[in-house]
């Protein structure tokens, strides 16, 4: 085991950066997952912008530490198994590329971060198998004797080949992006999605509940209470809401961990026109949302609820809301990040003041404008 640990006679900042980088990746490894799974996501509401933040931090991190064989040489007479070069920064340079498509998203196409979403996870596991198959190469003193394959000689460390490599890394991914961004939306590989059997609805990556289950709501008893500060509370059945004016509008979904489902076609009534219709009272600043669920809780100042494109939606493709997605009626707010378009739709509220919602409670921004400030990195 011990073998497995050594490095010879390395100066200690190429020892100490390459446990920096291997404690780098691991801690982007963990985090990724948990605010991915759906099966923990909910447990850790509390704690999800701090593991985004993290994340963040780990990957930028990771990006310096592979800088060093720009800015150092390796020792003379010191040479790297050419596998491990390979991989490590092939890898590692499209985990950094695709990290940078999801974080930076003013940068990038929908259709490419949606694809990029995919390859970083896939990266990510690749790049974890390959650290294992790494630790036992050293473990059992493979590749060590003169009669190894070209793959596991050794060869001499230079910029030359760290740039070749981590070129070749960064060049496949954007290749990959760009080929997949030019399919059409429903067979994207955003978030592996074709359309589900049968629908045209692109899947999502998860489906995240913040309760852990979906409320069991029926088209005919399903009912939208409109009240508080306004002259005219309504309460409105779904038939009540396809009887009007009806708004189609074609966007992105966007969540705020960085995937997107591009190019969809939303159907539903505009917000606004709604809100007309209940005549909120001068003192009505705030419009607060209330989901079926009984926890979920959403916010809009008047500003921006009474946006021409807001919707209350009841339909994505021309099919029905699925359950998951907030069947029977959502809220969708095409400029702002996913978690502001509350599911499950039963109740809307005017308000004086702000009542924060469900996410802003646990650390996200009200004004969650896609591409602006979101209290993470």
């Amino acid at each position: 085991m011990k073998r497995a640990f050594a490095h010879g006679k390395w100066p200690m900042i190429y020892v100490r950066t390459h446990w920096f980088a291997l404690t780098a990746f691991c801690v982007l490894l963990v985090t990724g997952l948990l605010l991915f799974l759906p099966q923990v996501h909910t447990v850790l509401i509390p704690v999800l912008p701090l593991l985004l933040d993290l994340h963040i931090t780990a990957g930028i991190l990771l990006g310096l530490a592979l800088l060093l064989p720009i800015v150092a040489r390796l020792p003379k007479g010191k040479r790297v198994r050419r596998l491990d070069w390979i991989m490590t920064q092939v890898l590692l340079g499209a985990i950094t590329l695709t990290g940078l498509a999801l974080w930076l998203i003013a940068l990038f196409p929908a259709t490419w971060r949606g694809l990029a979403f995919t390859l970083h996870g896939d990266f990510a596991y690749i790049m974890a198998g390959w650290i294992v198959i790494h630790f036992a190469m050293r473990l059992f003193s493979i590749g060590t004797k003169a009669r190894d394959s070209v793959i596991t000689r050794r060869v001499d460390w230079s910029r030359r080949h760290f740039l070749r490599y981590s070129a070749l890394g960064v060049l496949g991914s954007f290749v990959a992006l760009a080929v997949g961004g030019r399919r059409p939306a429903e067979t994207l590989l955003a978030l592996g999605s074709k359309a589900s059997k049968g629908s045209a609805i692109p899947s999502f990556p998860e489906y995240y509940t913040v309760t852990g289950s979906y409320p069991a709501l029926k088209e005919q008893t399903y009912r939208l209470q409109i009240d508080g500060l306004v002259g005219k509370p309504l309460t409105l059945t779904l038939a009540d809401l396809k009887a009007m004016p009806q708004e189609r509008i074609a966007r992105n979904f966007q969540c705020v961990t960085g995937w997107v489902v591009p190019n969809l076609m939303f159907t539903g009534v505009s917000l606004r026109e709604v809100i007309r219709s209940v005549a909120p009272t001068s003192d009505a600043k705030y419009v607060t949302f209330f989901s079926a669920d009984g926890v979920y809780t959403e916010s809009l100042t008047m500003a921006q609820a009474t946006v021409s494109d807001v919707l209350l939606l009841y339909a994505i493709n021309g099919e029905p809301l699925p359950v998951q997605q907030g069947y029977p009626l959502r809220l969708f707010v095409p400029e702002m990040y996913g978690y502001k378009s509350i599911k499950w739709l039963n109740r809307i509220r005017f308000d004086a003041t702000r009542v924060d919602g469900y996410w802003e409670q646990n650390g996200y921004p009200a004004n969650a404008y896609i591409g602006g400030a979101t209290g993470v990195l």
